[in-house]
């Protein structure tokens, strides 16, 4: 486990056996009032620990998080909770395999609104400068930037081989991953 992303090299690192640095580095976030970037307190980190969860509203930061590497197997019966689906999946294989999956495991899917953005708000400071430029060119009739329209175009994408590092920030892919980066952090939830 560590606070925030590995590939950072955080120092906030620890294990469930041995969870003291995670704790430490979460109680310096929460005595400045800013814990995983929402603004929660000490008190809010004290009702976590014990049990209570006093914020369950979603939030649009990318960065607040503690990230947990599970290395071994995760069993969907035991592991999963929920799934919860953007609703681009409505209607299609996906939904289908993840339902069948689900029943099968006794785990509910449950749906989110979806995020929207219009074009005229991409910024080009948050993900790079091309972002503005690749939503006019995904985005629907309408100039709206979603989930779905990410995918179809991403899907029309020939297939690139990705170097032994991942793929480069101008790769193709990247750019899609940035664009959806950039819907998720500032744009709003989708009309019902």
């Amino acid at each position: 486990m560590c606070v925030g992303d590995s590939h950072t090299g955080p120092r906030d690192v620890g294990t469930f056996d041995e969870p003291w640095s995670i704790l430490a580095g979460l109680g310096e976030q929460a005595a400045q009032c800013n814990l995983l970037n929402r603004g929660l307190d000490t008190q809010a980190l004290l009702a976590t620990l014990d049990g209570h969860h006093p914020s369950r509203s979603a939030s649009r930061d990318l960065d607040g998080y503690v990230e947990i590497q599970v290395h071994g197997g995760v069993a969907l019966a035991d592991d999963v909770e929920a799934i919860v689906l953007d609703p681009s999946f409505r209607s299609s294989d996906i939904e289908h395999d993840i339902a069948s999956a689900a029943a099968r495991h006794g785990i509910e899917v449950a749906w989110h609104c979806g995020s929207e953005l219009a074009v005229e708000h991409v910024p080009d400071d948050f993900r790079g400068p091309t972002m503005p430029t690749l939503a006019r060119v995904v985005a629907s009739a309408d100039g709206i930037v979603h989930a779905r329209v990410i995918g179809i175009a991403a899907a029309r994408q020939p297939y690139e081989e990705p170097t032994p590092l991942g793929d480069p920030p101008a790769s193709t892919w990247q750019q899609f991953k940035y664009l959806w980066h950039t819907l998720l952090a500032h744009g709003h939830d989708a009309a019902p």
